[in-house]
């Protein structure tokens, strides 16, 4: 459980069984044979974080980091 704490957003029972069958390095090499999801980069521009007048702030970001952590990205 804490290496799922470290490795990852929190634990289900299916990533902690997961990770019992699979082992630390198995359920690693599995985590980054994952697709991966909608670039950031991305999510802000279509957002409309690209405009000149976000340049040099962090105008996005909050909604960016939460979107990506709740899934929604």
């Amino acid at each position: 459980m804490r290496f799922l704490a470290q490795a990852s957003m929190g634990a289900s029972r299916e990533q902690i069984a997961s990770v019992q069958a699979l082992g630390y390095a198995g359920w690693l090499d599995a985590q980054i044979a994952l697709p991966s999801s909608g670039a950031r980069w991305d999510w802000l521009l279509a957002g409309g974080y690209a405009d000149i007048a976000n340049k040099n702030n962090q105008a996005g970001f909050d909604a960016c980091a939460w979107a990506k952590l709740l899934g929604f990205v």
